[in-house]
């Protein structure tokens, strides 16, 4: 494939629905999320790229698969509203207020004192009275996280074109889940008999499965199907106490098994049910000593969410560090043919013209890598000089980089990512460091955004669209969901107070982040740096064996084997179901492996389509029924 193939998707009509997508569906999608949760994300990307196809198909010029790309991944930014920087200032107004940061002190001070205003005005500010992000003692907060973000915007687009380079032209990895975009964008643009069946078919079951699933729970306020899990701890709780066991009543947990290699889906499922349901229980009983905290608060008829979430911070909190530098070693090591590849493009201008990508030079990526990343281990070591230059250095640029590494290879093998948690609270551990704003505020930890934007990448030189439109689309669509972000959450906190009964799940997880807050900032967690390098080294060790078997016929899924510790049960149940299905009766009921390999991007995407559509339905009679009418009495 050359260059000279691609096409321009990024058009002045495609900008134009990108901006009118994002400004019409943020505010209604940052009310969801604050709500339930949730967010439309994919579900607004599907439904309003298909309105704004089929009103241009009228006009002379209808939309072509390059601009339907570019519109679908541009409204897919609204998925990640949660993630608006400024919503954590509006958490720490709650904090600074909360019993929470009054009863918990370091040195006989309470937290609440110990905030500095650069995270949240002090106590006591007017801003508080008149809950506007708009008042003067907000500045100092919103310069610092609006820095933060244009930071972490330069080094997650220079991690992305970077391991695109290595991941999607070097290595050509698969990127399952390619398949799945690929299918929607031309299930839109082209309307082929066959796939167009395919897909219109697969969105039965759909919508069947989500009439029984969210019907009940959004509509009538009953639940037919536990949702969006089924708790099994109640089978475990006598002869395996602590067990994580449970299992996803969500369909598309298991369509999504579909697209996953099989070796993959298995080792998941080894590694989850290894340290979730064995490990965990045998932490609980034969060797509660070890974890001396887990055994006091674990109690008979613990749930689901309670086994998973003490158990985490509790057990796996260190541990989970371990394994992820582990993979990033393994990863390094697997993948130096693409690295060094990507690396000669230093001192080979050939080689860096010779790219389909269009992207800048690896040396001119690099330098906006390091320079975003080193920057913001500066800003951070200005704002908190008693946690040692070394740490913030290592978790912005080290880090970051391994972690993109390996994160991006496991999305391109496996078709799924999953980060470590608390890696910044644990590196802050262990440093001598006294204080709260140490825990909470971390310099810029790229690495997150680097396996949806390679995934993306490699869609678009499937549907022949020039790469570079895709780094330019992220620019745009990620400041306009900063702006409409914070425009949405400033009118929903001046409605009412966050968190409050209008926005419920707030209620919720306002007080669990509070929790975790507390817990790191008064050193509550208890772990030392053999909890991060044993695990890390049994997990090399046993990840060099295993390749080395595979020499001799093993089947070894490495990116399987470092994904499981981050899945419970709950998520790699349904997956390894899903890859078995796929796997083994697919293929008969679609005439072969070849011909199920061509179509299951579309049969997924139907799926996804009749869930959607059902969700998107059911959100919007639900937003009417609450909806306030004024009656002319």
């Amino acid at each position: 494939m050359t260059a000279e193939r691609f096409k321009s998707g990024l058009t002045k009509r495609a900008t134009f629905f990108v901006t009118l997508g994002i400004i019409i569906f943020a505010p209604i999608s940052m009310y969801l999320w604050l709500l339930t949760g949730g967010t439309f994300g994919g579900i607004a990307a599907l439904f309003t790229t298909l309105l704004f196809t089929e009103l241009i198909r009228y006009s002379f010029q209808p939309l072509q698969k390059q601009e339907i790309l570019m519109v679908y991944y541009g409204l897919s930014a609204i998925g990640a509203l949660s993630a608006v920087p400024y919503f954590w200032i509006i958490y720490r107004s709650y904090f600074i207020h909360s019993p929470f940061s009054w009863a918990a002190s370091i040195n006989g001070k309470p937290l609440a004192l110990l905030i500095p205003e650069w995270l949240t005005p002090p106590f006591g500010s007017s801003a508080y009275m008149q809950r506007s992000l708009l008042h003067w003692d907000f500045i100092p907060s919103i310069m610092v996280y609006t820095i933060r973000f244009a930071l972490a915007l330069i080094a997650e687009l220079a991690l992305g074109m970077l391991m695109a380079r290595i991941y999607v032209e070097i290595e050509r990895y698969e990127f399952p889940f390619a398949r799945v975009d690929l299918a929607l964008v031309t299930f839109i643009s082209e309307k082929q008999p066959e796939t167009t069946k395919i897909t219109l078919l697969s969105m039965i079951p759909g919508i069947v499965w989500g009439l029984l699933t969210y019907v009940g729970p959004i509509i009538l306020n009953i639940q037919f199907i536990p949702f969006p899990f089924y708790d099994l701890t109640w089978v475990t709780k006598d002869f395996l106490p602590g067990a994580a066991l449970g299992i996803s009543t969500l369909l598309s947990s298991y369509i999504g098994g579909f697209m996953v290699p099989f070796s993959g889906a298995v080792y998941i499922l080894i590694v989850s049910l290894t340290i979730w349901i064995f490990l965990n229980s045998l932490f609980t009983t034969s060797f509660s000593h070890l974890f001396p905290e887990w055994k006091e608060e674990f109690f008979k008829g613990m749930g689901l969410i309670s086994i998973q979430n003490r158990s985490l911070v509790r057990i796996w909190f260190a541990p989970q560090i371990g394994f992820g530098l582990a993979a990033a070693i393994f990863m390094i090591y697997k993948s130096q043919r693409g690295i060094l590849g990507a690396l000669k493009g230093l001192f080979s201008k050939t080689r860096e013209s010779e790219s389909i990508l269009g992207f800048p030079s690896t040396k001119t990526l690099l330098i906006m890598f390091l320079g975003s990343t080193f920057s913001s281990v500066i800003l951070h070591h200005y704002l908190l000089p008693d946690i040692p230059f070394l740490v913030p250095f290592f978790a912005s640029v080290i880090y970051s980089f391994m972690i993109s590494l390996v994160l991006t290879a496991a999305q391109g093998e496996i078709g799924f990512a999953v980060a470590p948690s608390y890696v910044w609270q644990s590196l802050v551990y262990l440093t001598p460091y006294q204080g709260y704003a140490g825990f909470v505020f971390e310099p810029v930890m790229a690495g997150g955004a680097s396996p949806g934007l390679a995934q993306q990448i490699k869609v678009a030189l499937q549907a022949e669209t020039k790469p570079m439109d895709l780094i330019k689309l992220m620019v745009i669509s990620s400041i306009l969901m900063a702006v409409m972000g914070f425009i949405s959450l400033n009118i929903f906190w001046s409605i009412a107070p966050i968190p409050s009964s209008a926005y419920p799940v707030t209620v919720i997880n306002f007080p669990q982040y509070a929790q975790i807050d507390v817990f790191t900032a008064t050193r509550q967690l208890k772990f030392t740096p053999y909890h991060i390098f044993i695990p890390m080294g049994g997990m090399l060790i046993f990840a060099f064996v295993c390749d080395a078997l595979s020499k001799i016929g093993l089947p070894f899924s490495p990116l399987g084997l470092f994904m499981g510790p981050y899945y419970t049960p709950v998520g790699s149940i349904p997956l390894f179901i899903g890859a078995a299905i796929s796997r083994f009766l697919m293929p008969r009921i679609f005439g072969g492996k070849d011909n199920w390999v061509r179509v299951r991007g579309f049969v997924v995407a139907g799926e996804m389509l009749g869930e959607g559509m059902l969700i998107l339905l059911l959100t919007s009679v639900m937003f009417m029924s609450k909806a306030a009418w004024v009656w002319p009495w």
